[in-house]
């Protein structure tokens, strides 16, 4: 389905106006995942919010240009790097819980 400039710019409209949040969340990230490398075990799960930071990112970056230009293939690869960032989110999320219920029941 093909959107026209107007109709890209109307649905990219959340996302653009969400872009700053993007940014500090994204740039927040990077910071603790390099801060988390100091720690000797830190090294081995550092990468996580460095690449969810550097995703968010450009997520951000994408979400302007699709609004602004309104071009769809930007709008379509906002939404795909969105969609990669909750996954990872997600994925993390039931690690972190998983594990914390595992040392919880052993401890």
């Amino acid at each position: 389905m093909t959107l026209d400039s107007d109709q890209v710019k109307h649905f990219s409209k959340p996302l653009y106006q969400s872009r700053h949040w993007m940014r500090l969340i994204g740039g927040m990230l990077i910071i603790s995942g390099i801060a988390v490398t100091v720690t000797g075990i830190g090294v081995l799960v550092a990468w996580l919010p460095i690449w969810l930071g550097v995703i968010l990112m450009k997520t951000a970056k994408t979400s302007n240009a699709a609004h602004v230009n309104g071009d769809q293939p930007m709008l379509e690869l906002t939404l795909h790097r969105l969609r990669t960032a909750f996954t990872i989110m997600g994925v993390s999320l039931v690690l972190i819980l998983s594990g914390s219920a595992l040392f919880v029941y052993l401890g």
